[in-house]
């Protein structure tokens, strides 16, 4: 999905800020087959097909009231990614994931002492727009060109 399929009139997807599909719960009585039919019916929004069903699914986020989980307790592992007392667990982003195996196994070990249970804590999904997106994919494409973390 690029920034210019959010802008402009008719029909177009609609995303949420910072979600992660890794593990999602859906009652599928709340879910708009209708946007999701049409969502995978748009080919052209298709270009990378490792995100079409997180794509699909952040747009049904914006049609429920979603809830994400706290970016401090299950954060995106970028090279600045950081690993709290407060993470129950980690989204493994493939260009980064070598690097990271060692710190997860460190932390692992970590865990191993019998800590308390952490408590999940959601907030509500945001709707992502047309700017916000753009500015995020700039954002990216510069940390990941000229590694700028």
């Amino acid at each position: 999905l690029r920034p210019w399929h959010l802008f402009g009139f008719g029909k177009r997807p609609a995303i949420v800020k910072g979600i992660t599909t890794a593990l999602v719960c859906w009652d599928k009585r709340i879910i708009d087959w209708d946007y999701l039919e049409w969502f995978l019916s748009e080919t052209r929004l298709h270009r990378m097909k490792e995100w079409v069903l997180p794509t699909a699914q952040s747009g049904l986020a914006t049609r429920c009231q979603s809830k994400v989980v706290c970016p401090q307790q299950l954060p995106n592992l970028y090279p600045n990614g950081q690993i709290t007392d407060q993470t129950f667990g980690v989204h493994l982003l493939g260009s980064y994931r070598e690097s990271w195996l060692v710190k997860l196994e460190e932390f692992e070990q970590q865990m191993k002492q019998s800590k308390p249970a952490i408590q999940a804590q959601f907030s509500p999904c945001q709707s992502c727009g047309f700017l916000s997106y753009a500015g995020n994919q700039l954002k990216r494409w510069i940390n990941t060109r000229l590694n700028q973390w």
